[in-house]
């Protein structure tokens, strides 16, 4: 997992963030949105995925009827694309990518300070 997700949780339906699939994603960790341009959310995606589509797709939604693809997994080469960007459901257990920031760092030290990194 990246801390990458999708805006679909109450107070995601502004109009700066439609359509979803392009103008809502963000970098939870630090509030940081992706980009978009064209008409597609820039960044590592890859051009395909299970559904052949280039990637955001929400292909298990679409196909499903259920489970918002509204995370962002970074695939090492599962579908012959490289080690790219796939947004997937939230629910698959995947590995992550650890993204830290001073406003993480300090939660994590006032939570559990017998856990929080030292520098």
């Amino acid at each position: 997992w990246t801390s990458g997700r999708k805006c679909n949780f109450p107070g995601c339906d502004r109009a700066d963030l439609q359509p979803a699939i392009v103008a809502g994603w963000f970098w939870s960790g630090s509030d940081v949105r992706l980009g978009s341009k064209d008409g597609a959310v820039t960044g590592a995606w890859s051009k395909t995925g299970g559904a052949k589509e280039p990637q955001p797709d929400n292909r298990e939604f679409k196909v499903e009827g259920k489970h918002d693809e509204a995370c962002v997994a970074v695939l090492n080469n599962f579908y012959a694309d490289g080690v790219v960007w796939h947004d997937i459901a939230c629910y698959h257990k995947k590995g992550f990518v650890c993204e830290d920031s001073d406003k993480l760092m300090d939660f994590a030290r006032q939570t559990s300070p017998e856990h929080a990194p030292r520098i």
